[in-house]
């Protein structure tokens, strides 16, 4: 429980609009779980039943609607969940703050002064020959 109250503060500057938001899409298809027996029994008992093409006409639309909500209150549940989780783990790590802050950089002379070892030389017998003039990217560009 200790842990879990230490990670609390990372939470804080994701609370709106993700968090909140992600809940509500969490609670929204929660509620939705409800409607699929309810729209099964109205099938069942008018359509089938009774035999009312008026709730035929309508049901199927409703029925896709329904299904259409519960995806997109899915995806918004999963994508905000997902993306608030990544966010404190970056900021657990210490990710984000150091790549924006100070961006990487190389310094030339610190290269060269702790130079690893000498160049590598390539015998001039396994160098690839130079282009010549006449095949030049240049000259292919200008040929069409």
């Amino acid at each position: 429980m200790k842990t879990y109250f230490r990670l609390l503060p990372f939470l804080r500057p994701y609370i709106w609009p993700y968090f909140i938001l992600g809940m509500i899409c969490m609670l929204g298809y929660g509620a939705t779980d409800g409607a699929i027996p309810f729209l099964v029994q109205h099938v069942m008992d008018d359509v089938f039943g009774r035999k009312d093409a008026g709730t035929l006409s309508f049901l199927p639309f409703l029925v896709i609607g329904v299904f259409a909500l519960r995806g997109l209150l899915n995806f918004g549940q999963s994508y905000l969940g997902d993306f608030v989780g990544l966010r404190i783990i970056n900021d657990v790590r210490g990710i984000g703050r150091v790549t924006v802050r100070r961006p990487l950089t190389v310094n030339g002379r610190n290269r060269a002064a702790n130079n690893s070892g000498p160049k590598a030389r390539i015998p001039a017998s396994s160098r690839s020959p130079r282009p010549s003039a006449e095949s030049s990217p240049r000259d292919f560009r200008r040929e069409k």
